[in-house]
């Protein structure tokens, strides 16, 4: 990025380095948080489809820069939440290689649907966008989105929205929407 210089060189710039650079000028916002990690939104604007992200645990200073979604791939209103391996359980079945591990989860509006996304850091990069089933959550609810919270091992996923709370299966893709 133009804005933070710093941010692509190896090994990851400090957190304190993104907060000298700006980090929360702007649009720049926290949009979820979860067992010491933030989770934050570094768009310059409010209606920049080019999603960027980071992921950082401000107590060891550490911080993952995530590959930006644009394009195509951009997105506007969304929610998400982030899980850690002590979000897994025993039964998963594929645990964690590292404490440090997150996945973050991504739900979003497409035209007619209800699309969504992770990022590991295992991997290093975002899965496909997949088509989600069952119930849909609108623009206007998806944007007063709460962070999510994280049930029974890691395979469901809640955000609270005004009256409704939006259930996702991360094993099915499957979803309900629950007044």
């Amino acid at each position: 990025s133009r804005r933070f210089p710093g941010l692509l060189q190896q090994p990851p710039p400090s957190l304190n380095k993104l907060f000298d650079d700006g980090l929360f000028d702007g649009f720049s916002h926290i949009v979820a948080s979860r067992n010491g990690l933030l989770v934050i939104d570094l768009r310059r604007r409010k209606h920049d489809r080019a999603l960027k992200l980071c992921v950082c645990n401000p107590m060891a200073g550490v911080v993952h820069v995530l590959p930006h979604l644009g394009g195509k791939d951009g997105l506007g209103h969304y929610a998400c939440t982030v899980l850690t391996a002590d979000d897994r359980d025993e039964k998963t079945i594929d645990p964690p290689q590292s404490s440090s591990y997150f996945r973050l989860v991504l739900v979003y509006t497409r035209r007619g649907f209800t699309a969504s996304r992770s990022y590991s850091s295992e991997e290093g990069s975002w899965s496909e966008e997949a088509k989600v089933t069952n119930a849909r959550l609108g623009k206007k609810l998806m944007g007063l989105t709460h962070s999510g919270v994280v049930g029974r091992g890691g395979r469901l996923v809640y955000w609270l929205s005004k009256n409704v709370v939006f259930v996702l299966s991360l094993e099915t893709l499957q979803s309900a929407v629950v007044s």
